[in-house]
């Protein structure tokens, strides 16, 4: 008598509970138009910057966003939201776009 397998193949197949099983096809919703699927919504573009900040601000910043149960980047971005509108607001209008922004110490 030949041995059974109990999980077949693929051990994962057997946790996920597809042993012998096909993929249902999945219908289009009324009025779908073929090949035009819609694509999920993406989060905003995001840069990695390095900035040299006083250290109880950076406590007092990860306090809130612990605290507020969010991240510290997202603390941060509004907080230069926040403070951009309103330079803007003080200003009378929004900032013209820099091409290039001096680095490092400024000379003094």
């Amino acid at each position: 008598m030949a041995k059974r397998r109990a999980m077949g193949s693929n051990v994962l197949d057997a946790v996920a509970g597809l042993e012998d099983k096909a993929p249902a096809p999945v219908a289009a919703p009324a009025g779908a138009v073929p090949g035009s699927a819609e694509k999920p919504k993406s989060a905003p573009a995001t840069v990695r910057q390095s900035y040299h900040m006083d250290a109880g601000n950076v406590e007092k910043i990860r306090a809130v966003a612990w605290w507020d149960r969010i991240t510290v980047s997202d603390v941060v971005n509004e907080a230069v939201r926040q403070y951009v509108e309103r330079m803007e607001k003080k200003q009378g209008g929004p900032y013209k776009p820099v091409a290039e922004v001096r680095r490092g110490r400024p000379i003094r």
